[in-house]
């Protein structure tokens, strides 16, 4: 799975109940608290200073974390859960004293949880192992396996609907009314990344690492977003060590798009996609 490039939009978690079972115990009720979560906020940066608070694993991290603290007996600050996006799916990280089996279930709303990947009853460590779940979470557009992936920035004068590519004289015309944008491709996209109603066929799960089922973070996901009118964070790719550069951005017109706008076969039989997509930043941007 390739990690960046990446789009991500905001969720709306309804509130629910969960059940705790720590270590075989007897399992603890516990509230999720209801939010407009992202489904992708990772690493410091200067537009993204909540991070912690504001991405999808938030609501479920304060939960779990009181249940930790209350069946370990130490502080509320030291048992963390946290969702790390490992190369094969989400490694849901627990850590605690004395922690070895940790599982939960959704009691109110068994649906809400696969908001974030997980099924209506899910063990999240067995045994002292955390386990990884291969289902996506919502709120994100992140196909796997998609080839080498590319983010080239772009420019457009205002009311030309036209886009240009980027160079060095693009500063002055963006200062004159132009606006930057990027044009970001994925050459080798799976079907189930981009539809939801192939998503129930065996024959396309495995080209995707999808489980049956895991309808999260398709193509259709993300363009149902922009004609919602939500905001959108491009994650461009890092650069060595560096902090991951996030833009917030709309799709043009995207209350008038299908996903043929799009996408285009990339193999015989549909099974997979080239996929483009245009992003037109709406923070000041200053070269």
């Amino acid at each position: 799975m390739s990690t960046y490039p990446l789009i991500s939009w905001k969720v709306t978690v309804p509130a629910f109940t969960i059940d705790v079972s720590v270590n075989g115990g007897a399992s603890e009720t516990l509230n999720v608290v209801a939010g407009d979560y992202w489904g992708w906020r990772t690493g410091a940066n200067a537009l993204l200073p909540d991070v912690a608070a504001s991405g999808i694993n938030a609501p479920l991290a304060r939960a779990l974390t009181t249940a930790l603290a209350t069946h370990t007996g130490i502080t509320a600050a030291n048992p963390v859960y946290t969702r790390n996006d490992a190369s094969d799916g989400v490694l849901y990280a627990i850590t605690g004293i004395g922690v070895t089996d940790v599982a939960l279930t959704a009691t109110s709303d068994p649906a809400a949880l696969a908001l974030f990947g997980l099924t209506s009853t899910t063990a999240l460590m067995v045994a002292g192992v955390n386990q990884t779940i291969t289902t996506r979470t919502a709120g994100v557009w992140r196909p796997y396996d998609v080839g080498n992936p590319r983010c080239e920035p772009v420019f457009t004068a205002v009311g030309s609907g036209a886009w240009s590519p980027y160079d060095a004289s693009s500063n002055d015309r963006i200062r004159v009314g132009g606006q930057l944008g990027w044009v970001v491709d994925w050459p080798f996209v799976n079907a189930s990344d981009i539809t939801r109603e192939v998503n129930g066929l065996a024959d396309y799960l495995p080209l995707a690492n999808r489980a049956s089922g895991d309808t999260n973070g398709t193509l259709d996901d993300l363009i149902d977003a922009a004609a919602d009118g939500l905001e959108l964070l491009l994650a461009l790719p890092p650069i060595g060590n560096a902090v991951i550069d996030y833009r917030t951005c709309i799709i043009p017109r995207a209350a008038n798009l299908t996903r043929d706008e799009f996408t285009t076969e990339a193999s015989i039989g549909s099974r997979r996609y080239n996929v483009s997509i245009p992003l037109l930043e709406t923070r000041d941007y200053t070269p």
